[in-house]
């Protein structure tokens, strides 16, 4: 089962513990509609966010959010990842100037658990419950140096079927996401990342 046939996907950002919902390029819809969400290997799965190179992604904060609900209602699940640091992909992925790349993969534990909710979707689909399915990233973040003006992100998905990152939020200013002035919210970090 695709996602294109299963479920109807949106992607959130949650930064800074605040939510903002956007849509993905209309490029992407094709990749991302070749990802069978039953089958799709959970430690292939990576995500990469990109965004300007004094924002700093608090190790342990980064988390995937998976939400499931059949049309019908009868069922409603909500479960979240964690993402672990993944230093090995993040040359795989454009960064401008001064930007930085933070790649994540699924820790080994939440692999596994992801297994698991792969197979309930596998039940829904023997039998042929509809329903929507909603993926949301949130880790929290602090600053090395001042970011001038507005913070803006671009996000990546990879998965075994899309075979390289396909971008699931490009260049999103999170101020506008927010519908408030997050820039200046977001705390120095104690001290410099070593």
């Amino acid at each position: 089962m695709s996602i294109g046939e299963f479920v109807r996907t949106s992607t959130t950002l949650i930064l800074l513990g605040l939510t903002g919902c956007t849509g993905m390029p209309l490029a992407s819809v094709p990749k991302l509609s070749a990802i069978d969400m039953t089958t799709t290997p959970p430690a292939e799965i990576r995500v990469a966010l990109v965004a300007p190179g004094g924002l700093v992604f608090k190790s342990g904060t980064a988390r995937m959010k998976v939400s499931l609900q059949t049309r019908d209602g009868a069922l409603r699940t909500e479960r979240s990842f964690t993402l672990a640091a993944d230093k090995t992909s993040s040359s795989a992925v454009p960064a401008g100037e001064n930007e930085k790349v933070t790649a994540l993969r699924l820790s080994a534990d939440d692999a596994r658990a992801f297994a698991n909710l792969q197979s309930i979707l596998r039940g829904l689909q023997q039998q042929k419950s509809g329903g929507s399915l909603s993926i949301g990233l949130s880790a929290k973040g602090c600053t090395i140096n001042p970011i001038p003006g507005s913070v803006r992100v671009t996000a990546y998905l990879k998965t075994e079927e899309t075979g390289g990152y396909v971008t699931i939020l490009k260049d999103a200013d999170i101020n506008k996401l927010a519908g408030q002035d997050l820039t200046q919210k977001i705390e120095p970090c104690a001290k410099q990342p070593g």
